[in-house]
């Protein structure tokens, strides 16, 4: 289980970039084929908030459709105004 306000998927997990094998995508990729179930949840925000890589829905669309790993956003994408991430 995941839970972050962002998360940038290509993230390697090593000070220096090496094996494919240490980036978190590709890490999480292979434990799910592995039979684990990955969750991530994210703090939803609006794609004028964030652009590239460290964007909600860029993670959503990132595993889209691989068994195993299921990304909730949330509030779920309703009126970020209703809202406050700050705890």
């Amino acid at each position: 289980l995941i839970t972050d306000w962002s998360m940038s998927p290509e993230i390697y997990l090593e000070r220096e970039k090496g094996e494919a094998s240490a980036r978190l995508d590709l890490a999480l990729i292979a434990r799910a084929s592995a039979g684990v179930q990955v969750r991530i949840m994210l703090w939803w925000q609006s794609n004028m908030a964030t652009q590239g890589t460290v964007n909600a829905n860029y993670v959503v669309k990132r595993f889209e459709g691989i068994p195993n790993i299921s990304v909730l956003l949330h509030p779920g994408g309703t009126l970020p105004s209703k809202w406050s991430h700050h705890q």
